[in-house]
């Protein structure tokens, strides 16, 4: 790669800026907008370093010194047609390689697959894909009509108890906007439209907002769904939390690190090895207070003169079942059921917002498994989003909340890695040493486990059991109380849900499984006619219609909050510009 360096001022996500005094393309041409996002980054950071093996070594993904992917020899003199061309294929090589290595090695952790997932995936299995049957095997369907009649079926079939009533829908409103989904992504999109003084409903069916951003404890406790963010790499991350005065909290590496081996035995790490073996790598940052503080923030948030954005409104325990556009007369009818019970809303009708524009921030394969579209999906968009893996879909999290934090008066970081466990990476999930938690990572294989137990004190000791072995402190000294009283069990919640909470003792555990969550890992009822489809894929980003898509399986990359940041202003913009306005301002 050319050593030259490219003379940048100004260049940002929201007005292009000058590249070697040239004006930067505007970020508003679908297709491109992910990547060339990518490459005024990667451009800025070889102004700030000025070496092409520092910017190489920034890495996008979870393992320290992982190759970047998107450093491009040459880059710097393609356009973002060319480089959009490059870009596919490298993530295509990455891809195949880092499924070779699954097969090598049976413990690899990292980004949003675990070894069983990528062995499935060469297997052509159904990856981890949690009932349902595999969805990556080929399956027949009619070419005439056969589409909407397989669509049409996803909520009737397996005792679902929903009726499609697509000629009988109670007319709640109009909005210039519906989003189906309230993450992180859906949120990002819902301030940005509203911004512009457009009115956007928000459709979800849990009965809380943040999505796949789940924080324990009510957001004292640590993340239990996306937590980390890497400023060195993640520029549409960094600008939302420092727009935002969005406060952050460092991993905390500093102290040993330990393992535990398959055959039990216990090992410290060399002294310094933590920031080697954290599971985000070094340089990862953590949002305070919980990361699905965002979404409150940005649901809450307030223009430019301190006013509160009043055009947004949030329906949350609404199932999307149907969704039919009318293209002649230009209006989106999103039709919905009471999540909770999954029976019809109102007197014998489904309800129905009727809108301009609809952007679906969930993931694809929950998308094309749970709604109806009417017109069908183009059999290109349908199968694509079927066969797209959801992020976090074959994990689970455990946040453990102890009375005192003894591991750093043990001069302990917290940092640690189970080879004999159900949890088999553990760090310092707290924002507050006055708070303190451990957090880590259930693989499918740990899923297993924990969900053979009987009871929920059955989970409380097995995690306490496993982190005493592993670190080789006796729960006393953890703070565990041990009179009577303080051994009473008491527990609420469950594992597909908000996460399983089980106190004891004065310790506190919480499981959450996004593997058995339906909102997360929907069981395939369809085949679709590929083995899979990667992040990013264009087809999973093409608007049908009035019908954009956003969330973070639609950017390229790892997933990651980034991705969801990423690909609501694509689609925010998108919708902008269908609606003939824009989200930016042309002002330089």
């Amino acid at each position: 790669m050319s050593r030259s360096r490219a003379k940048i001022v100004g260049a940002n996500m929201m007005d292009g800026g000058l590249i070697n005094d040239q004006p930067a393309p505007r970020l508003f041409v679908p297709g491109i907008y992910d990547d060339f996002q990518r490459v005024l980054l990667l451009l800025e950071r070889r102004v700030k370093y000025g070496d092409e093996d520092d910017v190489g070594n920034v890495g996008f993904g979870l393992a320290r010194g992982t190759t970047n992917t998107y450093v491009i020899p040459g880059m710097e003199s393609m356009s973002p047609e060319e480089y959009r061309e490059r870009l596919q294929e490298t993530i295509s090589a990455r891809q195949a390689e880092r499924r070779r290595l699954a097969m090598e090695n049976s413990n690899i952790i990292g980004n949003r697959s675990s070894s069983g997932y990528l062995d499935a995936l060469s297997r052509g299995g159904d990856g981890g894909n949690g009932g349902g049957g595999s969805m990556y095997k080929k399956a027949s369907w009619k070419e005439d009509g056969g589409r909407e009649q397989r669509q049409r079926q996803v909520l009737s079939e397996k005792g679902e108890g929903i009726k499609m009533i697509s000629s009988i829908s109670h007319h709640v409103g109009n909005v210039d906007v519906c989003i189906v989904g309230a993450g992180l992504s859906g949120a990002f999109a819902a301030h940005l439209l509203g911004l512009k003084g457009l009115t956007v409903a928000i459709l979800d069916s849990r009965s809380r907002v943040g999505g796949r951003l789940l924080t324990a404890g009510g957001g004292r406790g640590g993340d239990l769904g996306g937590a980390w963010i890497w400023p060195g790499s993640e520029y549409s991350m960094n600008q939302l939390i420092g727009g935002m005065h969005i406060e952050t909290v460092p991993m905390h590496l500093d102290g040993d690190a330990v393992v535990r081996t398959p055959d039990g035995r216990r090992y410290t790490l060399p002294y310094g090895s933590s920031r080697r073996y954290a599971a985000c790598g070094d340089g990862a940052v953590r949002i305070s207070g919980g990361a699905a503080g965002m979404v409150h923030k940005l649901l809450q948030s307030r223009d430019d003169d301190g006013e509160k954005i009043p055009n947004s409104s949030v329906h949350l325990g609404r199932r999307v079942i149907r969704i039919e556009r009318d293209d002649v007369g230009g209006v989106v009818s999103v039709i919905y059921v009471d999540a909770a019970s999954n029976e019809l809303v109102g007197e014998g009708a489904t309800m129905a917002i009727k809108c301009r524009a609809a952007i679906l921030a969930a993931p694809p394969k929950v998308l094309a498994n749970t709604i109806d579209f009417h017109p069908p999906l183009s059999k290109m968009k349908f199968d694509r989003m079927l066969a797209t893996p959801t992020w976090m879909e074959d994990y689970g999290k455990v946040d453990v909340s102890f009375p005192c934090n003894w591991w750093r008066k043990l001069d302990m970081s917290g940092i640690s890695i189970d080879q004999g466990g159900a949890v088999s990476t553990w760090w310092e999930s707290c924002s507050d040493e006055a708070l303190p938690s451990l957090a880590g990572f259930v693989t499918t294989r740990g899923a297993e486990h924990l969900h053979g137990m009987d009871h929920p004190e059955d989970i409380h000791d097995y995690i306490m059991d496993s982190l005493t072995k592993l670190y080789g402190v006796d729960a006393a000294k953890m703070g565990m109380q041990m009179d009577a009283m303080s051994t009473t069990t008491t527990s609420s919640g469950s594992v597909d849900g908000d996460g399983l909470v089980v106190r004891r003792g004065g310790i506190t555990v919480t499981y959450k499984s996004w593997l058995k969550d339906p909102n997360t890992n929907t069981p395939s009822r369809w085949k679709a006619d590929i083995a899979t489809c990667e992040y990013g894929d264009r087809y999973l980003r093409q608007s049908v219609g009035p019908i954009f898509f956003a969330g973070t399986e639609t950017s390229h990359g790892n997933g990651h909050m980034e991705g969801a940041i990423i690909s609501a202003r694509r689609a925010a913009d998108e919708v902008i510009q269908y609606l003939g306005q824009s989200v930016y301002t042309t002002d330089r």
